[in-house]
């Protein structure tokens, strides 16, 4: 697996279930909802006809939720979640590198606030920090996918 893909792979929304195939080598994804469905499923269920319950209707995707709610064998891997991620932390740390400043106190004020991560990215965009931000951001999920690779004992390519 290549070590980009799984810094991207961290980055999904709320609502999306990564983890890492150890058979087939690869990032999969589910949905919340198809993981729902699939441990609400009776043995004997029809498939098709439950899919249509998920946002994707994906047949093919309820099959993978239903492998990974059943594998016992560590075939699939969860990836860190949001909350492994902890972006806000991240958003803080970048903080701390900027000189002290006017704006510095504006970025920290508004992380201790109310809608923290709309006021920090229309700041950073707004005083041109949007490429030293995601620059700084992507290298700490590359940090934490490495981590992740090495507690798992997976190994990324470059």
């Amino acid at each position: 697996m290549r070590l980009a893909d799984l810094a991207d792979a961290l980055t999904m929304g709320d609502d999306c279930h990564s983890y890492y195939d150890r058979q087939d080598d690869e990032l999969v994804w589910v949905l919340g909802d198809e993981l729902s469905t699939a441990e609400d499923l009776p043995e004997a269920a029809d498939l098709a006809e439950a899919a249509t319950y998920t946002n994707s209707g994906d047949v093919d995707s309820l099959k993978l939720a239903l492998l990974i709610l059943e594998d016992a064998t560590d075939r699939f891997v969860p990836l860190p979640t949001k909350f492994d991620v902890d972006e806000h932390s991240i958003m803080v740390d970048f903080t701390d590198t900027l000189p002290e400043s006017g704006l510095r106190q504006q970025l920290w004020d508004g992380l201790h606030r109310a809608g923290a991560f709309r006021r920090f990215k229309d700041l950073v965009h707004r005083h041109d920090l949007a490429d030293s931000w995601y620059r700084y951001r992507d290298e700490q999920f590359t940090r934490i996918a490495r981590k992740w690779a090495d507690d798992n004992n997976i190994t990324l390519e470059a």
